[in-house]
């Protein structure tokens, strides 16, 4: 205990509040600081003023609205002008910790809509084949891969953007590892990767159309490209970002239909099929479905560069596109109709089409949404691509054509160019930009040593693992298609499903 001769209200040494009744001379008694309003006080409020307190004054009020009338009866007297920098101290800090939350979970939000897009109606063909288990497996398999690839991705663009001051792209962390020689091999690579995407889109896209409407598959093919061409071209940025919402809306209301309509349909017996013998088959077109590391930089700039909010809105983004993949192909092969010969009959998208009414219709409606929205993302990408490439605008508007009129040649000519594009795709840009790429670049910045600057040997071993995981797999795809091409017979398409 301290005599009433003390300061009415002081901080002793050990931190604790020194206070004195208000009514009359009596012993001060020590309780408990307030964290909030030590805070307000070591930001520069004012000295504590007995002279003015109560509950009845105005920002006592506000504080007991803000803060709850337990932790203001603490203390009689109050100092309006700590009182004060405290109700908007914790006001600030409440609206900071509400917009951080929103911003996570249209981070997580951003991650999982990258991945599921129109790619998403060629799951259950895809996984089929070997059965829910191996696809499963491979699937869980692939996740991890990515998640571990993103992560790097991340610690990468949040290093050299805060050593270079500002934000950077995934090509100038390339350049800042590799050299110019990096950058143009991984500026390459991205454009690969969007023509890819462009041709398996098209060609869905263009099918769907012409089944629709009754014409031909090349002119739905080219009709649709011209339409969102223009488009992406003319229309302001805002316009056609509220579009892509409203597609995306009617994409989960769609989904949600089909998942209803459809599980009366399933034959769950075909749930204990299972080929392990078919999974690698199925790795690259799985890869290019879960790919999301192109919006990684976009994340970290979104969370303000910290590290541990794009740790966690990365992995809750991946875990609802893996549970949402997870729960389309076990639905989708409880749909299908694999033969003793491990191939099937039709693909389970095409007979829901087939099936007609609502079913057909929720399935068209979910198809027309994403595709036009994977279609509409990847044509923003490559027109924003080539306008950083210090071009002038007619030659830059000449390659985001050039780029554009490629891919729908090859939609209108190839067979099966909806399924072959996405193996393609899977196979080695992704694996070569999103797989070896990171590691590589890890190593040369030294992301594998610790702060005293010796080297981890986990951190390296992990390096490496991804890095030669990811040879291996593009090895393995250019041996198979190698061979595919001078004519083995018995080398099939890895995309070939139907009979």
């Amino acid at each position: 205990m301290f005599l009433a001769s003390a300061p009415a209200l002081q901080w002793n040494l050990q931190g604790d509040l020194l206070q004195r009744s208000p009514w009359r001379r009596q012993p001060l008694e020590i309780v408990k600081p307030d964290p909030l309003l030590r805070r307000a006080q070591l930001h520069g409020a004012p000295p504590l003023d007995s002279r003015i307190g109560h509950g009845r004054h105005p920002t006592t009020r506000l504080a007991q609205r803000l803060r709850g009338s337990a932790a203001v009866g603490r203390c009689r007297r109050w100092n309006s002008h700590a009182l004060l920098a405290t109700a908007v101290g914790r006001a600030d800090e409440v609206t900071k910790v509400q917009e951080d939350r929103w911003a996570d979970a249209g981070a997580a939000a951003l991650v999982a809509g990258t991945a599921i897009g129109g790619g998403f109606l060629a799951l259950p063909y895809t996984v089929a084949p070997a059965g829910v288990v191996p696809s499963l497996v491979v699937m869980a398999g692939s996740w991890l891969f990515l998640l571990l690839q993103s992560v790097i991705v991340a610690e990468l663009v949040v290093k050299v953007s805060l050593q270079s001051s500002g934000p950077t792209s995934y090509a100038y962390v390339a350049r800042t590892a590799l050299g110019s020689g990096g950058n143009g091999a991984v500026s390459l690579l991205f454009v690969v990767l969007m023509a890819a995407t462009l041709v398996s889109q098209i060609a869905k896209g263009g099918q769907l159309m012409g089944q629709l409407l009754s014409v031909p598959t090349p002119l739905a093919c080219t009709a649709l490209t011209g339409a969102l061409f223009a488009l992406t071209v003319v229309q302001p940025r805002r316009v056609i970002v509220a579009g892509s919402a409203v597609l995306t809306g009617g994409f989960i209301l769609a989904l949600g239909a089909m998942f209803a309509m459809c599980l009366p349909l399933a034959d769950w017996s075909q749930l204990a099929y299972q080929n392990w013998s078919l999974c690698w088959r199925s790795v690259p077109s799985i890869l290019q479905l879960f790919v999301f590391c192109e919006v990684v930089p976009t994340i970290c700039q979104m969370l303000s560069f910290d590290i541990r909010r794009i740790r966690r809105a990365i992995l809750a983004g991946s875990l609802v596109l893996l549970a949402v993949e997870a729960a389309w192909s076990i639905l989708g092969v409880s749909l299908s109709q694999v033969s003793q010969n491990s191939v099937l009959s039709v693909d389970p998208v095409a007979r829901l089409l087939s099936l007609g009414g609502p079913i057909a219709s929720a399935v068209f409606i979910l198809a027309a949404c994403a595709v036009t929205t994977t279609i509409t993302g990847t044509l923003l990408a490559l027109q924003d691509f080539f306008a950083d490439e210090s071009l002038s605008r007619g030659s830059s508007l000449a390659r985001f054509a050039l780029s554009v009129v490629l891919p729908l040649l090859a939609a209108v000519s190839a067979q099966d160019a909806f399924y072959a594009a996405i193996d393609f795709a899977g196979a080695y840009p992704v694996a070569l930009l999103w797989g070896c790429t990171p590691p590589v670049m890890a190593l040369m910045l030294g992301f594998d040593r610790r702060l005293s600057g010796k080297r981890s040997l986990r951190r390296t071993a992990v390096l490496l693992v991804l890095a030669a995981m990811s040879t291996a797999l593009v090895a393995s795809n250019a041996a198979a298609d190698l061979g595919r091409m001078l004519g083995n017979a018995a080398a099939s398409a890895r995309w070939q499903r139907v009979v």
